[in-house]
């Protein structure tokens, strides 16, 4: 399945072993664009990789939190002692380039604390 949206959240990759063999995961939650109604789904994905290509997660990850992004997405199931167990994959994730991605706030100058004995006009 093709998605586009956002990435909303990016959770520390975690880093494990099979078979001899090292392996990195990733959750991330995104979001989609509003539908018609105005609406969006929001789901979380699993990236996930084994030998030479856990540095993509671990070393080579550009992607951040507020990033548009393109994916191809795949679910799985499997069942165990009558009970059934699902996620879905990310297979391939790449920036939007129709979106515009927002670049940082400037940061602003600090603001002066009022000399002493002056009165503020704050309500709170």
């Amino acid at each position: 399945m093709k998605f586009t949206g956002t990435i909303l959240k990016l959770f520390p990759v975690e880093e494990n072993e099979y078979n001899g063999d090292p392996t990195a995961k990733l959750d991330i939650i995104l979001e989609s664009k509003p539908n018609d109604n105005g609406y969006t789904d929001t789901f979380k994905v699993q990236m996930w990789k084994k030998g030479d290509h856990v540095k993509f997660l671990t070393e080579n990850f550009k992607f951040q939190e507020g990033d548009a992004v393109k994916c191809e997405i795949g679910g799985k199931v499997n069942e165990w002692k009558e009970k059934w167990y699902g996620n879905l994959s990310i297979f391939k994730l790449e920036l939007d380039d129709t979106v515009v991605q927002s670049a940082p706030a400037p940061m602003e100058a600090p603001v002066e604390a009022p000399p002493e004995g002056a009165e503020e006009d704050l309500p709170f």
